[in-house]
């Protein structure tokens, strides 16, 4: 009998386009070529460094990405394992690993596939142009929410944008910080090449040196005041990746987490970045565990195991699933 296809977009690349071994490098060295005609010399090289196989639709999707770039103009694409359009900017780093290898945070999105049903209610903490937006509006259906905050004036735009690109119509985006309290902050605002790592802390990521980053005062709240105001009663799972900033976020959503037993948090640990924003991987991991969350690392199949040993962060960046029922 023939084993039958996976429907996922995301499987399927990852079943059957990585056992074109023998074919990778021919198709690699067909890319550079035209990648030389046109002279585009930073193509040829991140291909040889980064695209260690790729499969006719990569090969499509190289093609209207060096034409983007040559042009120097944005693009729509369909982004493959989320399945919705987002306008895409060649010059942004982040852009390639979204459309044209399409397995960016791969792992997350596969234990969201499994965990997210319709009628949730979901929150995108530091959503940026919407990847994880989109693709949690897209699993909840016209049932659920998607609640999106994106502080960064320009971000937010391409974040609406993309929203209305794929008509989605049960998705809040926010144009504000999400912090401890209400108020508002000074964010450090960089380059749009660099707009992954804006903070409202001092930006120290290593991939960020040498950007000029300047400040901008933007409104700020916390989930509790904005549940509270918006009459959200109930909240399944939230994504919080604010570059360091995560603690103030969990710290301002105490009530909701207390009320929402069944919640689900993605959560980014990092330990440079949460000290330069004076918090701690080690005390954010136990103010978790006396909230009754366990935390889980999550394999690249999508897989959910328990943290064993040292705090996550201390290596460096780190998305971990926090929960309270045991999934290990």
């Amino acid at each position: 009998m023939t084993e039958s296809r996976p429907a996922h977009g995301l499987e399927f690349e990852q079943t059957y386009g990585m056992k074109a071994e023998r074919a990778r490098w021919k198709w690699n060295r067909l890319l550079r070529r035209l990648a030389r005609a046109i002279g585009i010399r930073q193509v040829v090289n991140w291909t040889r460094a980064a695209v260690p196989w790729l499969s006719p639709s990569r090969l499509v999707r190289c093609g209207r990405f060096i034409w983007a770039k040559h042009h120097a103009t944005t693009f729509v694409g369909r982004i493959p394992f989320i399945g919705c359009l987002m306008e895409l900017d060649p010059n942004q780093w982040i852009t390639r690993w979204w459309y044209i290898r399409a397995d960016y945070e791969s792992n997350m999105f596969l234990a969201l596939r499994d965990f997210l049903r319709p009628g949730m209610v979901c929150m995108d903490i530091g959503a940026n142009a919407g990847l994880f937006t989109l693709f949690m509006a897209k699993r909840v259906g016209h049932e659920g929410k998607v609640y999106a905050y994106e502080p960064t004036p320009d971000t937010y735009q391409l974040l609406q944008k993309n929203i209305a690109l794929n008509a989605f119509s049960n998705i809040v985006a926010e144009n504000a910080a999400i912090t401890q309290e209400s108020g508002t902050v000074e964010l450090h605002v960089g380059p749009p090449d660099l707009c992954v790592y804006n903070s409202i802390g001092p930006v120290v990521h290593p991939d960020a040196r040498g950007g000029q980053f300047s400040r901008v005062s933007v409104p700020a709240t916390s989930i509790d005041e904005y549940c509270a105001n918006h009459d959200v009663v109930r909240v399944d799972c939230v994504k919080i990746d604010v570059e360091g900033a995560e603690f103030q976020v969990l710290r301002g959503m105490r009530r909701v987490l207390e009320e929402n037993l069944q919640i689900v948090l993605l959560i980014e640990f990092s330990r440079v970045t949460s000290t330069a924003c004076g918090a701690s991987v080690n005390v954010m991991a136990e103010w978790l565990a006396a909230m009754g969350f366990r935390l889980f690392t999550v394999t690249k199949k999508g897989d959910l195991r328990g943290l064993q040993g040292d705090n996550p962060g201390d290596d460096g960046m780190e998305m971990v699933w926090a929960a309270r029922n045991d999934l290990s």
